[in-house]
């Protein structure tokens, strides 16, 4: 009798909230299927980046979870989730994008970061929920993106969402256009030929290539990492990545500032919390 209680009461539940969970959806808005268009049809084979990070796919008007880009670029496109997808060092440079865009001020090596990747647009979303942000408010990403030079909008979908408030804490929700699409002057091709005499040899993660940029000594020519396509030789130029960090991969923007030698030394139970999981990278 109490299993018939039961199940009655989850019949009438469905039957009048449905069974998904909070956020639950029935379409995607007509404004993400016009970019997807206008992407899709200029992009080429050109790569397009979704900024900011997020763990999941989760938005304003619902949380399909796998990000909604997925299904609707036909374009080559990146995005930094939880679970990331591609090689370590690629990680390791969508990492450095993310942090740039997030912090609110330009960067002069962006664009040129960014084209040596591949990278024709970016893709700005506005609209992801305010809870999955972490500091990357669309005022801070809108910030840095125009101070970056070669970084230009081109198009923009969808009415504007944020708030109105004109207090401290929402101040940087200001109104922007749901989706926002940013081009980067000179992104390369898919593939291209260059001269094997003389490269430049980094020593570090690839992530170290935006600081370069922004200093003006990253070459326009090839830059090999470590100990890539080890028969050539190449100028070689240390730098000082990767750090020693705490990270909680638990988190998509939980890391610690840079560490001190000492902490090296600890144990590795150290960096091992409950219910985490912090190690050092």
């Amino acid at each position: 009798m109490a299993a018939a209680v039961a199940l009655g009461g989850i019949g009438v539940t469905a039957a009048s909230h449905g069974l998904s969970g909070p956020g639950e959806f029935k379409d995607v808005p007509g404004y993400w299927r016009d970019a997807a268009a206008w992407i899709n049809t200029r992009a080429g084979r050109q790569g397009v980046l979704a900024v900011p990070g997020a763990p999941f796919g989760e938005y304003l008007w619902g949380r399909p979870m796998d990000d909604i880009v997925q299904p609707l670029l036909s374009a080559r496109w990146g995005v930094r989730q939880l679970v990331p997808a591609g090689s370590p060092g690629y990680t390791r440079a969508l990492d450095a994008i993310d942090q740039q865009v997030r912090s609110g001020q330009g960067s002069p090596g962006l664009s040129a970061f960014l084209g040596r990747m591949g990278v024709r647009y970016v893709l700005v979303r506005n609209d992801l929920r305010r809870e999955t942000l972490r500091g990357a408010w669309p005022a801070r990403l809108h910030q840095a993106l125009g101070d970056s030079p070669g970084m230009r909008r081109v198009a923009a979908f969808g009415a504007p969402v944020g708030t109105d408030a004109d207090d401290a804490v929402t101040a940087v929700d200001q109104k922007y256009p749901a989706l926002e699409v940013y081009e980067v002057d000179g992104a390369a091709g898919v593939a291209n030929l260059a001269d094997a005499e003389n490269p430049v040899r980094v020593y570090g993660g690839p992530e170290s290539l935006l600081p370069m940029a922004d200093g003006g000594t990253l070459p326009s020519g090839p830059v090999l990492l470590d100990d890539d396509a080890g028969d050539l030789k190449g100028a070689p130029v240390v730098t000082d990545s990767p750090r020693l960090l705490r990270r909680n991969f638990g988190e998509l923007h939980q890391t610690s500032p840079t560490l001190t030698a000492a902490a090296r030394a600890r144990p590795p139970t150290s960096w091992t919390r409950a219910g985490s999981a912090t190690r050092p990278t």
